[in-house]
C-alpha cells in the first residue's frame, strides 16, 4: 500500500541522517528524534508518519523506544456543551434513502471514528493509519487487541457502530453502489435491532483505507482522511444536536415499485422531481397569465 511505501522512505531518511549525525537510529532516543523532525520540518501529518515509522521499526525489532505515549489526547471534547460518545453515536445518520447516501456514509464512518478515539483511545494517526489486519471478529470483536463490547441501545452501541461502517467499508471503497443502496436502506429495518448481530463478508478487507475522505457525492478516497481533519469531524460530531430517527419503513407489497431495487427508486424519486418542477413552471406560467388578465380588467374598471 502507498502508505507502507512512505513509511518506508520516511525510515530510510531517519537512518541515512543519524549515520550522517553519527547516532545511533536503533535504538533512538526522543531528542533524537525531535532534532530529526526540526532538520526536515513538515506538515504535522508527514511528521506524524514519520515517527511511526521509527516506532514500527523499533517495534519490529523488538527494541523498546521510550516516547511519551499520551493516547487519550485533547482531540475528543468532554463538558455538558458536547455530547458524549454515546449520545454522538445516537446523533449519527447510519440509514437512509439514495437521496442521502453522502450523509449515511459519513455518518457510519464517522462512528467507527468515535469509537476508536473515544473508547479505544487510538491518537489520531493511529486511526488515520488502521489496517485490517488490526481488526479481530472472532472469538471477540477486538481491535488492535482492544476489545469493543457490545451496548445498549442498539444507536448507541460499540460494536454496532464498528460494525455498521464494516458493511459498507468494502463496497464504498470499490464504488458499488448497488449494494451500498442496499445495506442503508431502512426498508424492514428495525431501530431496536442491534448491526452487530449481522455476519460481514470479507469485502471490507479489501478497501484501501479503513478511514478514508467522503466527497459530497458519497465517493471514498483512496487515502486516509488528515490529522486535522480527524479533529474537526470529532468537533463536529460532539456538537449536540438532535438524535437521529430510524423510521421503521414497512417494504411496500404490490404495486409498480414492489421489487424495485434502490437504483430504482432513486430514478423513480428523480422523475418525479422533474415532474414536480414542470408542474411549478407550468403553474407560474398560469398565475403570471391570470396576472395579465386581470390588469386588462382592471384597466375597463371592470
Amino acid at each position: 500500500m502507498a502508505t507502507k511505501a512512505r513509511e518506508a522512505r520516511d525510515w530510510e531518511l531517519f537512518v541515512d541522517w543519524c549515520a550522517s549525525m553519527g547516532t545511533n537510529a536503533l535504538p533512538t532516543t526522543a531528542e533524537v528524534i525531535a532534532d530529526f523532525l526540526t532538520e526536515f520540518p513538515a506538515p504535522m501529518e508527514a511528521q506524524g508518519r514519520r515517527v511511526r515509522a521509527i516506532r514500527k521499526a523499533h517495534e519490529n525489532e523488538g527494541v523498546p523506544l521510550a516516547l511519551p505515549t499520551d493516547r487519550r489526547a485533547s482531540v475528543l471534547r468532554e463538558g455538558p456543551e458536547w455530547a458524549s460518545v454515546p449520545r454522538a453515536l445516537a446523533q449519527l445518520p447510519t440509514y437512509g434513502h439514495p437521496k442521502v447516501l453522502e450523509a449515511v456514509i459519513r455518518g457510519r464512518r464517522d462512528g467507527w471514528l468515535i469509537v476508536l478515539v473515544g473508547i479505544l483511545g487510538l491518537s489520531r494517526n493511529e486511526a488515520r493509519l488502521l489496517e485490517q489486519t488490526d481488526v479481530e471478529l472472532f472469538p471477540r470483536l477486538a481491535i488492535k487487541g482492544h476489545p469493543v463490547p457490545r451496548t445498549d441501545p442498539a444507536s448507541e452501541c460499540l460494536a454496532c457502530a464498528v460494525t455498521r461502517w464494516l458493511h459498507v467499508a468494502g463496497a464504498a471503497s470499490f464504488g458499488f453502489r448497488n449494494e451500498l443502496l442496499d445495506v442503508i436502506s431502512p426498508i424492514g429495518i428495525d431501530p431496536a435491532a442491534h448491526d452487530c448481530d449481522i455476519g460481514l463478508d470479507g469485502v471490507w478487507r479489501q478497501a484501501n483505507t479503513l478511514l478514508p475522505w467522503v466527497d459530497r457525492h458519497g465517493w471514498v478516497s483512496a487515502d486516509p482522511m488528515s490529522s486535522r481533519s480527524v479533529s474537526a469531524t470529532l468537533a463536529h460530531r460532539q456538537a449536540l444536536g438532535p438524535v437521529a430517527e430510524i423510521r421503521a419503513y414497512v417494504a411496500p407489497t404490490g404495486g409498480r415499485y414492489e421489487h424495485a431495487t434502490m437504483n430504482e427508486l432513486a430514478d423513480a424519486y428523480d422523475d418525479v422531481d422533474t415532474k414536480v418542477a414542470a408542474m411549478l413552471l407550468h403553474l407560474n406560467e398560469i398565475l403570471d397569465e391570470s396576472a395579465e388578465v386581470l390588469d386588462h380588467l382592471k384597466e375597463f374598471d371592470l
